[in-house]
């Protein structure tokens, strides 16, 4: 077994389509020799941060992001909080994603991704959203928070053309 430090900068990321919860990672430089699959620590100032798991063969010098732990000390909700169909083959959605933090300001990458049809006709797009995510293209929706204590971001979206979703 080896061991050998890089400087590692940790994130924080909340994929609110999937989880509930916040992920500690970090991101670093490996370095000159390759890191194969297996499982790993993280220490950070001797003090141990979390256990990763490397799934696949890291090149000598190749920076890499790993997922370390789950930060219980920020709680993560996203509900739908209304749903309304004012015309037929019309839908609209009302989703809230809320964050409140019992620690010091932390910069959080909050990911969401608009639903999906196999329908043909089915059309989907965001029609409002506050804040306004930094990326919205692709069905992927972006937000960078700078977390203090609370934060929420309320977004609506339309789905179209979805005629037998409805009557089934």
């Amino acid at each position: 077994m080896a061991k050998f430090s890089s400087a590692a900068k940790l994130f924080y990321n909340w994929n609110a389509a999937e989880t509930d919860y916040i992920v500690i990672g970090a991101e670093f430089k490996n370095g000159e020799f390759d890191l194969l699959p297996g499982e790993c620590n993280f220490f950070k100032e001797g003090k141990f941060i979390g256990r990763g798991k490397i799934q696949n063969l890291i090149e000598s010098n190749q920076t890499v992001q790993l997922p370390l732990a789950v930060d219980s000390s920020i709680i993560a909700t996203k509900r739908l909080i209304e749903q309304k169909s004012p015309k037929s083959k019309r839908i609209l959605l009302k989703y809230r994603l809320h964050l409140v933090s019992q620690k010091s300001p932390t910069k959080i990458e909050v990911l969401d991704i608009l639903p999906f049809s196999n329908q043909p006709r089915a059309k989907i797009h965001l029609i409002e959203a506050q804040p306004e995510p930094i990326q919205s293209q692709t069905g992927l929706l972006r937000w960078e928070v700078d977390l203090k204590n609370e934060w929420e971001a309320v977004y609506v979206i339309e789905i179209q053309g979805v005629e037998a979703a409805l009557s089934e």
